[in-house]
């Protein structure tokens, strides 16, 4: 089994989405950093729950503030105990999100009195030399002024009193953060693009794994403990000369093995990436079995129309290999998956990537095809002849044209004269010889019988 040369990098790692200046928003757990960030995004890009230490890895969200473009990072807090693991990776995650930013947000419990720990945060600031903004949130119920004069012993001149959950004082904030942010420079070019890839499955399939061995670097926190990543993160990288976004999502697991509301919300970011992506890798543990969800997760990706990929994961650890098709009999047997296609590989070892990236283009290519109405009629034509739609209420069922409406997925509309008398298997038949003539491998088709026009009866 061939692996990867560490003086080989697989992926170029980019820069956070766009050309867009980067603010960072920090502080210690659960002082409302994903709060006042969705309220600067005007929307839910980061999880939200009142429990600390919700967000663990960097969140990047494109936006304007006071219609400049902006990228925001939502980042997990600075904790009491950096020796445990976990709380150690997020304390790495939060440092790299401060050498990215151009300005800094660090924000306060204005309910509480400063403690410790916002004194080490504001001397790390200090010390990194970055632009740093200091506001101090929840204080809707708390007299401004004494906040204020608290979070004056920490050495801070200057500290906005915010409410990120009611709006108040976010005006200013803004204010103070557009005026701090770099000027535009001449000639920027547009940020990444390329083909928005979700790595899904569920907990502790190898997701965060293959996405650091991607980029080279360990933009993603990655613990053996299932569900450590929580939020769906978006990052560009550059694999053998083309552009991806890598999605990264929160395993996805049953809804009755669900116990905590936060895991709710992770499952709801990953059905949020879903519809981002173009093609969804679901990643399935080789050393494990294959599971009802993962077919649920699949089943999924196909209805909200992204292609799909199977990747056999952590195949380097399976002492006697299995056939690669008889691992994936569940999908088949399914009788629905059978075009999907199935590819091992080993996102620690980086081994058969190559593979993998070749399924995806091509996936991403039949997802664009196009049937121009002359061929598709044609086909209609002889899959017709090879089998007639049953008769309705003893009248014959004709199917008069199709074309082809849409891309991504491709979507057809077969015009006839009883569209209610045609049931699913005879959809299913015409769906398997498309597949049969045309490469479709990977990708949903839908297809909708509309009924013909009076006057286009008439005419025929």
């Amino acid at each position: 089994m061939k692996s990867r040369r560490h003086d080989q990098p697989l992926g170029d790692p980019a820069e956070p989405p766009g050309p867009a200046p980067v603010v960072a928003v920090v502080g210690r757990p659960n002082v409302g950093k994903s709060t006042l960030v969705n309220r600067l995004c005007r929307k839910r890009v980061a999880i939200v729950a009142n429990q600390s230490g919700m967000t663990r890895d960097r969140v990047y969200a494109e936006t304007t503030l006071r219609n400049v473009p902006v990228v925001l990072v939502d980042t997990g807090g600075f904790d009491l105990d950096p020796n445990q693991p976990l709380l150690k990776s997020i304390r790495s995650q939060l440092f790299i999100a401060i050498e990215e930013a151009d300005v800094i947000v660090c924000l306060f419990d204005g309910a509480a009195s400063p403690n410790m720990l916002d004194e080490e945060i504001v001397g790390y600031l200090r010390r990194s030399g970055k632009k740093v903004i200091y506001a101090a949130n929840k204080t809707e119920k708390k007299i401004a002024t004494q906040a204020a004069v608290e979070f004056h012993e920490l050495g801070i001149e200057d500290i906005h009193m915010i409410s990120a959950a009611h709006g108040q004082g976010i005006g200013k904030l803004l204010d103070a953060v557009v005026s701090l942010l770099p000027a535009p420079e001449k000639g920027d070019a547009p940020g990444p693009k390329g083909i928005k890839l979700a790595v899904m499955g569920r907990p502790n399939a190898g997701k965060s794994t293959l996405v650091n061995t991607l980029l080279d670097e360990e933009r993603m926190i990655v613990d053996d403990k299932p569900g450590t990543t929580r939020d769906a993160v978006q990052l560009p990288v550059t694999f053998m000369g083309h552009p991806y976004v890598l999605i990264d999502t929160a395993g996805m697991r049953r809804k009755r093995s669900i116990h905590e509301a936060v895991e709710e919300l992770s499952v709801l970011h990953a059905v949020k990436a879903m519809r981002l992506a173009d093609v969804v890798l679901l990643l399935i543990d080789a050393a494990g079995t294959i599971a009802e969800q993962d077919l649920r997760i699949a089943n999924l990706a196909l209805r909200m129309g992204c292609g799909l990929i199977v990747g056999v994961n952590k195949w380097d650890a399976l002492g006697e290999k299995p056939d690669t098709l008889s691992f994936a009999r569940p999908y088949t047997d399914a009788g629905t998956l059978d075009f999907v296609p199935v590819v091992r590989l080993s996102g620690l070892k980086a081994w058969n990537l190559e593979e993998v990236f070749e399924a995806v283009n091509r996936t991403w290519g039949n997802l664009k095809r196009r049937i121009s109405t002359g061929e598709i009629n044609r086909f209609l034509e002889q899959a017709v002849a090879a089998h007639q739609p049953p008769a309705f209420r003893h009248r014959p069922v004709r199917l008069n044209y199709a074309t082809q409406v849409e891309t991504k997925p491709p979507t057809f509309i077969i015009f006839t004269n009883h569209p209610e008398a045609l049931a699913d298997s005879y959809r299913r038949f015409l769906e398997n010889r498309l597949r049969e003539i045309y490469d479709f491998t990977g990708v949903p088709i839908r297809l909708f019988f509309r009924r013909k026009s009076k006057r286009r009866e008439r005419r025929s």
